[in-house]
């Protein structure tokens, strides 16, 4: 595997009413006005993103009641979904200078199975065995929709969000916590093969426009800085000392 993906690969991360669809909305329109239709962007889901991801996701999400999988379970499918993903969809597309965008990957796997599931030692263990060597697979640029608890149950109630994935409602504010330390983490721990992604921070408080418009200026910088093979200016952590 190189050092690097040859096309640019996104990925939008953040709990559930922070305003990822926002955000992707955002990305799209960008990219399919400034890339080349050679390299169309993809745009794609975790769980989910192939026909066997898809089947592994209408599963997880319709076993909520009695028949609830453990955290193990929920944990290998998720994991099974995701390397039939890579090796189907997203490393084949990235190979020919395509560009992916994926919704949810390998920060939303432990953030939610790993740190609120418990798992964390299990997946930092799987992670260094080379059958498992797509946990180590960073993208180049993550898009972190920071939110507050409060909006984000807001939006949930209006929105009858259903693809919650294990978080509760009462749970709001461990998660916002738990995502902002985890992605803290992140941007210091190098992937063995492709060395730190480069953390975006996007304010999910804002309105939809507001939002709309970071996240433009934010990709435009980051698309030039990819092309040129420079290091961005302001990186997650560093947004989060300013506050």
């Amino acid at each position: 595997m190189s050092e690097r993906n040859q096309g640019m690969f996104i990925t939008v991360e953040g709990t559930d009413g922070a305003g990822k669809t926002t955000v992707l909305e955002s990305i799209r329109g960008v990219l399919h006005s400034q890339v080349a239709a050679q390299y169309a962007p993809i745009f794609t889901r975790e769980p989910g993103g192939t026909e066997f991801g898809e089947l592994i996701r209408s599963d997880v999400l319709t076993h909520r009641g009695m028949d609830k999988p453990s955290t193990v379970t929920e944990l290998l499918c998720m994991l099974a979904s995701r390397n039939h993903h890579l090796e189907h969809l997203i490393m084949p597309a990235l190979v020919v200078d395509r560009m992916v965008v994926c919704s949810r990957f390998n920060d939303s796997t432990r953030v939610l199975q790993g740190v609120l599931g418990g798992a964390g030692e299990l997946i930092q263990n799987l992670s260094r065995l080379d059958e498992f060597k797509f946990l180590r697979h960073r993208p180049d640029i993550t898009f972190f929709i920071d939110v507050d608890d409060e909006v984000a149950a807001a939006r949930l109630k209006v929105q009858g969000d259903d693809d919650r994935l294990g978080e509760k409602w009462q749970q709001f504010s461990r998660l916002s916590q738990t995502w902002r330390q985890h992605m803290r983490l992140a941007e210091f721990h190098p992937s063995i093969a492709h060395g730190p992604s480069k953390i975006i921070r996007i304010n999910g408080d804002q309105s939809k426009q507001a939002m709309t418009d970071e996240c433009l200026d934010k990709l435009s910088s980051a698309m030039v800085c990819f092309r040129e093979r420079t290091p961005m200016q302001q990186s997650f952590f560093e947004k989060m000392c300013d506050l």
